[in-house]
């Protein structure tokens, strides 16, 4: 269990990192970061600091929200139901997978970090999902649900972001920085909450209430 003030830590935290993230991997300011090789099969880093400016936020934060949504299951589901438990287990599946593409990046290996970063944003995605059904199994308030859902499906939304941007033509990297920027804010909101809660209960373990 996370304690809530620590889980609203680090979903405040993820969320700012994962609007950053988007701006830099969207975007890509500093230029160019690896370049594809046909001859190994995969892309290979040309300019070090900036893969790993561009790419260093999205694993802390991919780590870090993971956390905060640990933090989240005790405070706002009962425990032991089959929602719940599915829940931490795909949290603890984003969390080793964000910390495998922490590591691609520290060890300059472009394939790896990918990887894991987009499976890791998919595990996390299916894991606010279902949070928010054992929130709403839990009889936690519409607010709350609808928040972890709509965190749920723009978290699967990311998986196929990319593709998304090279297939279709009105899907610049604007507005895919803009679905990072929607994302991260979310996650602002849910450790909002969480540090009210603690703050209410002294110890954080209650369920977050209408605001």
């Amino acid at each position: 269990m996370v304690p809530s003030r620590m889980a609203s830590l680090a979903a405040v935290t993820g969320g700012l990192l994962w609007v950053g993230y988007g701006l830099l991997a969207m975007l890509r300011p500093l230029g160019i970061d690896v370049v594809y090789r046909e001859e190994l099969g995969y892309s290979v880093v040309v300019a070090v600091p900036v893969f790993v400016a561009y790419n260093l936020p999205g694993s802390i934060a991919l780590v870090l929200t993971s956390i905060g949504l640990l933090g989240i299951t005790p405070n706002a589901v009962r425990r032991d139901q089959p929602m719940e438990r599915a829940t931490r287990w795909l949290a603890y599946v984003a969390v080793a997978l964000g910390v495998i593409s922490l590591a691609g990046v520290v060890l300059l290996v472009d394939p790896v970090f990918t990887t894991a970063r987009i499976f890791g944003t998919l595990a996390l995605g299916a894991a606010t999902v279902t949070a928010a059904v054992a929130a709403r199994q839990s009889g936690a308030d519409t607010a709350w649900v609808a928040l972890l859902g709509v965190l749920g499906i723009l978290g699967l939304l990311l998986f196929p972001l990319w593709p998304l941007v090279y297939m279709l033509t009105w899907f610049t990297e604007t507005i895919g920085a803009l679905v990072f920027a929607v994302f991260g804010i979310g996650w602002l909101v849910v450790g909002w909450r969480l540090r009210q809660e603690a703050g209410r209960a002294g110890i954080g373990n209650t369920a977050p209430a209408d605001p």
